[in-house]
């Protein structure tokens, strides 16, 4: 093992928990689920924001159409 593999650490948390953190990378796993949620736009715009270098999304079902690349809300 290396100095790269000793460094890895992977948290999953919520988005309610990630809140003023920020992580170089952030997979955010189906979104358009957590959209439909009371605090939806909320949570998603927090886990958009704390990825400081590299931010993915997970999804089965299509995305919302303000997550869709090129798609002005």
């Amino acid at each position: 093992p290396g100095a790269a593999h000793d460094a890895a650490h992977v948290s999953v948390i919520a988005p309610h928990e990630a809140k003023g953190l920020e992580f170089d990378g952030v997979v955010l796993v189906e979104p358009g689920a957590i959209l439909e949620g009371p605090a939806g736009p909320g949570l998603v715009y927090i886990c958009l924001t704390r990825a400081v270098q590299h931010l993915s999304m997970v999804h089965s079902r299509p995305l919302p159409g303000v997550l869709r690349p090129g798609v002005v809300g």
